[in-house]
């Protein structure tokens, strides 16, 4: 993952549009991957004695690094997805042939 990370962003200037998605998502992975570690590290630290250290646990820097990364990392999923659906869209139904005027709309109403 992180040989994707460096191979798509040392060439920035020439992303297309997929290798920019690529690299989106290959980002998310990266950050779900280090809040993974950081939730699996405390398991095996509290492991068995997480009732008493869950309020210590929760205000720690480490529980609200890893809510930061598992946040961010869903909304940049979310980004992607918007992104290809939007750009679907566009390819499917481009703007340019889109009835202009109420008579085009109702004609092409008909026509369905």
């Amino acid at each position: 993952m992180i040989a994707v990370l460096q191979t798509e962003f040392t060439h920035i200037v020439s992303l297309s549009e997929v290798r920019c998605l690529l690299s989106t998502v290959s980002a998310a992975d990266f950050v779900m991957g280090v809040y993974l570690m950081l939730i699996g590290t405390s398991d095996v630290i509290y492991r068995d004695q997480y009732n008493r250290y869950a309020l210590s646990w929760m205000d720690s820097w480490c529980c609200q690094s890893a809510g930061f990364l598992a946040v961010l990392s869903c909304e940049v999923y979310y980004a992607y997805l918007l992104t290809y659906l939007l750009t679907y869209a566009t390819a499917r139904c481009p703007r340019d042939t889109a009835p202009t005027s109420e008579k085009e709309t109702s004609s092409a109403a008909e026509d369905l």
